[in-house]
């Protein structure tokens, strides 16, 4: 397969990221902050006048307080804006952190915290995270097409394609991808760095399954077996479909000669019930369900419906073969709703999302509300 290739990873000023790039050095414009002159500066948030020495000296009482669940709440902040890091970072490193929060925030134009928060957060969690754009144009070489063509024929009929054949098909092949509209796909890593592909060209496995099927089909018609391309379709399909519910993976060849047997037969009653004592190997604690025809994937859609909702995935994107799916539904026991949701809420794709900004933001405004910032 003939790819073309082209990466960009920006990388962010200064080379850093987080809420901390944006924000004065503390050894430098924090610590004169904090000094006689510049740390005197005044602020009116909701028609009240505050100043930064004032909201220091209300942390500093929270830290000497004997219920540090303030100071605890106020740390948690800091970690979520980048400020300060480490399960438990030291009291110096914390007010430091603190420091440039009321530093960037008293220069900072938003005349509420909520919403100087809610930009601040934003910048936190896309300023230093890599893009990798990459752009290929994807066509089968004529050995692809070769192989592609000669394994449909092999698992199908037990025979080898002729020369002629396969020249038929390699060019019926390069038809069909030179006339497929491109695609762009976007996805994230767990440390947050996106990759933006855009294929053009691109014959999916369905594409070239279905296109090798016209050419078995026209050898059966042959041999007096009438519809058998739509017949073999439709057999591909409901297996394909039924082992994906079940969750269970099996090989092109073992699919193309179950396929077979139903052209034979119309029946896929065996097939079924095999696929379905699989699964229950796979996913022992689902046995019960699959005997009352109860799928994994129906189990696994309130799963599904979760971690879409939760870290912002199409839900089309998932399945039973899904990593966070699969180990909700295959342990000794079927994981809790309630604990899968907390689970994906600790999942470092969280932080990315809409809704994990909008919590955080929240959660900064009710800490900054007990200082009497907002």
């Amino acid at each position: 397969m003939s790819v073309t290739t082209t990466n960009t990873i920006p990388t962010p000023p200064g080379g850093g990221g987080g809420f901390a790039a944006i924000l004065p050095d503390y050894n430098q414009g924090a610590a004169a902050a904090v000094g006689q002159s510049g740390y005197g500066n005044r602020k009116i948030i909701n028609g009240v006048a505050t100043d930064k020495a004032s909201q220091l000296a209300k942390f500093r009482q929270t830290r000497g307080a004997a219920d540090q669940s303030q100071y605890q709440d106020t740390v948690e902040l800091l970690k979520r804006l980048g400020l300060v890091s480490g399960k438990n970072p030291s009291r110096s490193s914390v007010e430091k952190g603190y420091t440039n929060l009321l530093t960037d925030f008293y220069l900072a134009p938003e005349k509420d915290f909520s919403s100087y928060a809610t930009t601040r957060l934003t910048t936190a969690q896309t300023q230093g995270i890599g893009t990798r754009a990459t752009t290929s144009r994807q066509t089968s070489t004529p050995a692809e097409a070769a192989q592609i063509i000669t394994a449909a024929f092999k698992d199908y009929l037990g025979i080898l394609p002729g020369a002629k054949e396969i020249a038929s098909f390699t060019k019926a092949l390069g038809n069909l991808e030179k006339n497929l509209s491109a695609r762009t796909i976007t996805t994230r890593d767990a440390e947050g760095n996106a990759t933006t592909t855009t294929v053009g060209g691109v014959a999916t496995k369905e594409d070239r399954e279905s296109l090798a099927l016209n050419f078995v089909s026209k050898v059966l018609e042959k041999q007096g077996i009438k519809n058998a391309g739509p017949t073999l379709n439709a057999g591909l399909s409901a297996i394909r479909k039924f082992a994906s519910d079940y969750g269970v993976v099996i090989p092109d060849a073992d699919v193309r000669g179950y396929a077979v047997q139903y052209l034979k037969d119309g029946k896929l009653d065996f097939i079924t019930e095999k696929l379905k004592n699989i699964s229950k190997a796979t996913y022992p604690v689902l046995a019960p369900f699959i005997d009352q025809n109860v799928s994994p994937k129906e189990i696994a859609s309130q799963y599904m419906a979760k971690k879409a909702q939760i870290l912002e995935v199409p839900i089309e994107s998932l399945n039973v073969f899904d990593k966070d799916i699969a180990r909700a539904i295959s342990g000794q026991t079927l994981e809790t709703l309630g604990d899968f949701e907390n689970r994906m809420r600790q999942s470092p794709l969280w932080q990315y999302t809409k809704n994990a900004a909008q919590t955080a933001a929240n959660f900064a405004n009710n800490i900054l509300s007990k200082f009497g910032m907002v």
